[in-house]
């Protein structure tokens, strides 16, 4: 939830138009219940009721209100990251980061997966606290080109930048067609929505994206409120930047706000011969963020 601590001192002043950020607050907090997903219609409501609000400056204005919800302990670097969906819905993504281990996700993916979690097919547009780093440009290229949807025609709103594509700030890019790969990672797929926690995993390793190592691996996870939540491994044709299961599982546990002491168990699935295997990164996070949880491995 959104709370008027967050929002009073973090939205931006006026850089164009005229725009009453007193109210523009008070709408977002009203409108929006989870910020690191608001409705095509949640965006409707919230440019109507601002007079002179663009859909531009509203993606730059939720940026910082992302950033308070960055997890870097390590280097306390807060990035936020706001997609637009070519539904018109708006997604958030955060960094995280893990105790001391290199386990880490940048805001553009936490974005891309949060919106990959929700159907999305499409990021059409993305406002950042600052322009993505190489490794997150490759990531992006992931969504690959299809008509109408090609990663290169991304639009990047950057501070004190002028307006990028993904074309220009990654030319001459490496990315599925060149392995013959059809489609992107946010080509429609399943969504897992099982309440049993071993089906939900099998049903995440589903849903994978991994098309290169053809090793795909799901993870679901409880909280001790009961709730469930579920990631997929998501690969790259650079084969890194890839995002394990539970990292995947974990956008939806911040998006939720809730606490990783909270969960109780993990269940992993995948493949015990496979060439890529998630059980030892897997252990190694959840020794650092919630050591007191279950921990199960199942083959799909």
């Amino acid at each position: 939830m959104i709370t008027p601590a967050h929002l009073c001192i973090r939205l931006h002043p006026p850089q164009t138009a005229q725009i009453d950020s007193v109210k523009l607050e008070k709408t977002i907090r009203e409108v929006v219940g989870n910020p690191f997903f608001i409705s095509s219609y949640q965006v409707t409501t919230i440019l109507e009721q601002n007079p002179g609000l663009t859909i531009d400056r509203l993606l730059q204005e939720l940026v910082p209100i992302a950033q308070f919800f960055a997890r870097p302990p390590i280097s306390d670097y807060k990035v936020g990251v706001v997609g637009l969906g070519l539904s018109g819905n708006i997604y958030l993504g955060v960094n995280l980061e893990f105790g001391d281990l290199p386990a880490t996700i940048h805001g553009e993916q936490f974005m891309t997966i949060n919106a990959r979690n929700h159907g999305e097919q499409y990021i059409t547009k993305m406002a950042l606290s600052a322009a993505p780093c190489g490794c997150c440009r490759q990531f992006l290229n992931e969504i690959g080109n299809q008509p109408g949807m090609r990663a290169s025609d991304i639009n990047f709103l950057i501070p004190q930048k002028p307006l990028y594509t993904l074309g220009q700030l990654l030319p001459e890019a490496f990315g599925p067609g060149d392995l013959g790969v059809q489609g992107g990672l946010l080509s429609p797929m399943p969504i897992p929505n099982s309440l049993n926690l071993y089906e939900r995993a099998r049903q995440a390793a589903v849903s994978s994206y991994a098309p290169y190592s053809k090793c795909p691996s799901g993870v679901a996870l409880q909280l001790k409120d009961g709730r469930i939540f579920s990631g997929s491994y998501v690969e790259n044709a650079a084969f890194n930047p890839a995002v394990p299961p539970l990292t995947s599982a974990l956008v939806s546990v911040v998006a939720a706000s809730a606490s990783y002491q909270d969960i109780v168990s993990i269940v992993l699935c995948e493949n015990a011969t496979g060439t890529v295997r998630q059980g030892i990164p897997t252990m190694d996070v959840i020794q650092k963020i919630c050591p007191n949880a279950q921990f199960n491995t199942i083959n799909p």
